[in-house]
């Protein structure tokens, strides 16, 4: 039953068949908005668990992704400054250092799992 009518001076047949078309249209309309919301329950419904799945390993993983030896590069970089801070020496008005700028050893990398589970 649509909720307008047409009060044209046409014949029946041809408001009939208005009416006809309008209904048609209402309940395609009806149909694909319910589809919709069909599928976009649906996609919910998959993010949701997507997502508490990753969540899942990214606790266990992202504690792999801080380096273990923090302490250990810590104290090296304290000695390499204390030794920059020793060997200062001012001549000519310029400040001269013996000792070249701090480069650690070793660079810390994350295991390649952790760093892809993390990345999600």
């Amino acid at each position: 039953d649509p909720s307008f009518r047409l009060n044209e001076g046409g014949s029946d047949a041809e408001t009939n068949a208005w009416a006809k078309c309008a209904d048609d249209l209402g309940k395609h309309d009806k149909e694909m908005a319910i589809g919709w919301k069909d599928q976009i329950d649906n996609l919910l419904v998959f993010a949701g668990l997507f997502s508490a799945v990753v969540t899942a390993f990214n606790v266990e993983l992202y504690q792999q992704l801080s380096p273990d030896n923090t302490a250990e590069v810590t104290a090296q970089a304290m000695v390499h400054i204390s030794a920059q801070l020793s060997s200062l020496r001012i001549e000519n008005n310029t400040i001269d250092f013996s000792v070249p700028a701090y480069s650690p050893s070793e660079t810390p990398h994350a295991p390649g799992p952790s760093i892809w589970v993390n990345a999600f």
